[in-house]
């Protein structure tokens, strides 16, 4: 996991736990990426 760059790490962060705003946003935000 040290040597996977943060970008690719931070893909896998939002698919396991998806931001607190996707409760209050619509489902079609959450398919949409997240701004950095």
């Amino acid at each position: 996991r040290d040597r996977v760059p943060q970008g690719q790490h931070s893909r896998l962060l939002q698919r396991q736990e998806p931001p607190p705003r996707s409760h209050r946003a619509p489902r079609r935000a959450d398919r949409q990426p997240l701004p950095p």
